[in-house]
């Protein structure tokens, strides 16, 4: 029976496209290469802070439950076996020390709530943001609702006096042999969802940025690719549904799955341990 993983980002088109140019014999040995991961601060304090992955003996590290699709992309792209690993990562922001002068332990009853760029009555009550898993009693409004999450729940702690222990920023340094070292840094951004890389090679190359890539050569050609009308696209852009056909073809005719058990179980080694051997 065919196990697949739900790594849905290499069936998306912008990554694919990626892997299809990083993988260019052209641009000769792959020397170096650095990736980072912008992760947005509503994500972060929803998710991370106040939320199911915020305790890791309840879920998880943040490589394994954010970087793992990270580091998935990029054992996917760069050929070979790593030799070791590394991983380095902080609670910088979101700690009892920072929290200023004054602030409560709720953001229902914070007198310094309406300027507190955390402030969960402003992501959820105000903008409706965020909101998708929260469950409604019979009879309840939406805002009676939003009260009760935010007065009762984890959802309404201020972020600095919220019991969450996962880091904020992370490294992530993986070598390989000849030298290659591939760096992954993940760090909490207003901006959000937003993922950069830098792959270089002895004759140019190919950075990523957000929904644009480009391709520099050791003889100055430049190649450009846009994909920014893909930013808005349900499903991944398609790379749920891409994803669901893979698995489909796999039972019904016998096909290979574009990620099955084994590729997971070398991200999740990595994304586990602290670092490797």
């Amino acid at each position: 029976m065919p196990v697949a993983v739900c790594y849905e980002l290499r069936y998306h088109p912008f990554f694919l496209k990626l892997k299809e140019l990083v993988s260019d014999p052209s641009l000769g040995r792959l020397l170096s290469v650095d990736w980072e991961v912008e992760v947005g601060l509503n994500r972060m304090m929803h998710s991370y802070v106040r939320g199911t992955w915020a305790r890791e003996a309840e879920s998880g590290p943040i490589t394994l439950t954010k970087l793992c699709h990270d580091v998935d992309l990029l054992l996917w792209m760069i050929p070979g076996e790593p030799l070791s690993w590394r991983s380095e990562g902080e609670r910088r922001i979101f700690r009892a020390e920072n929290a200023p002068e004054g602030a409560a332990e709720r953001c229902l009853d914070c007198p310094l709530e309406r300027d507190c760029r955390y402030s969960a009555v402003d992501l959820y009550l105000r903008k409706h943001d965020w909101i998708s898993n929260f469950m409604t009693f019979p009879g309840e409004s939406t805002d009676e609702m939003l009260h009760r999450i935010l007065k009762e729940s984890d959802y309404g702690r201020c972020v600095f006096h919220s019991d969450n222990d996962v880091n904020d920023t992370q490294t992530i340094e993986i070598c390989y042999p000849g030298g290659l070292r591939a760096t992954i840094r993940m760090k909490c951004d207003r901006r959000g969802g937003r993922r950069t890389a830098r792959f270089v090679f002895e004759n140019g190359e190919v950075c990523a940025d957000a929904y644009d890539i480009t391709v520099r050569t050791a003889s100055g050609e430049c190649r450009e690719y846009d994909f920014s009308d893909l930013r808005d696209k349900p499903l991944h852009a398609g790379a749920d549904k891409a994803m669901t056909e893979d698995f489909i073809s796999s039972v019904s005719e016998g096909l290979p799955l574009r990620c099955g058990i084994a590729d997971a179980l070398r991200s999740h080694v990595i994304c586990i341990c602290d670092s490797g051997a």
